[in-house]
């Protein structure tokens, strides 16, 4: 039953939530209203706590192990960083220069 609800959540993270959240964004481009901005920027935040809080109780309570959510570092983890590392180096280094 957990696994089958992990595959739900998956389904609804990347097929039906992106198209709710683009019908409900371009409602409001058409208004123009900030509150109603607000309101949506509220909304997708208590979302994704929501999903997070989900996908942490399936890994805590319901035995799905930290690898099969995606939870845990892949083995190529230090490229990344270096590469990343690098970036921020350079971007600060052109700023101190300036």
């Amino acid at each position: 039953m957990t696994v089958v609800f992990a595959h739900l959540l998956a389904a609804y993270a990347t097929i039906v939530a992106p198209l709710l959240s683009y019908r409900r964004v371009r409602r409001l481009r058409r208004a123009g209203a900030t509150p109603d901005k607000t309101r949506l920027y509220r909304h997708t935040v208590l979302t994704q706590a929501a999903v997070s809080a989900t996908v942490a109780g399936l890994w805590l309570l319901g035995g799905m192990p930290a690898a099969s959510l995606g939870l845990v570092a892949p083995r190529s983890w230090w490229i990344g960083a270096s590469v990343g590392g690098a970036f921020i180096s350079y971007f600060v280094y052109v700023e101190i220069r300036q």
